[in-house]
């Protein structure tokens, strides 16, 4: 009987799934995906609030890649 557990089991099935998948989709199509509107609604949060994060996000990330820290 294998007793590993779900969350592990799971954990371990998504990395080999993704392991060589290649790139990942980009956020429009994730956005656009119906169950994550469903999830997004439910969390009163809006396609426009995740697009300015990961705007945010990105320009850190430049702005870290121009400036390296010693």
């Amino acid at each position: 009987m294998n007793r590993t557990p779900f969350k592990r089991r799971a954990s371990r099935r998504a990395a080999v799934a993704y392991a060589g998948a290649g790139t990942e989709p980009p956020i429009a199509e994730l956005l656009d995906d119906p169950i994550t509107q469903i999830l997004m609604a439910s969390d009163r949060i809006r396609p426009e609030d995740v697009g300015a994060l990961v705007e945010a996000a990105r320009r850190r990330l430049l702005a870290r890649r121009s400036h390296p820290t010693p």
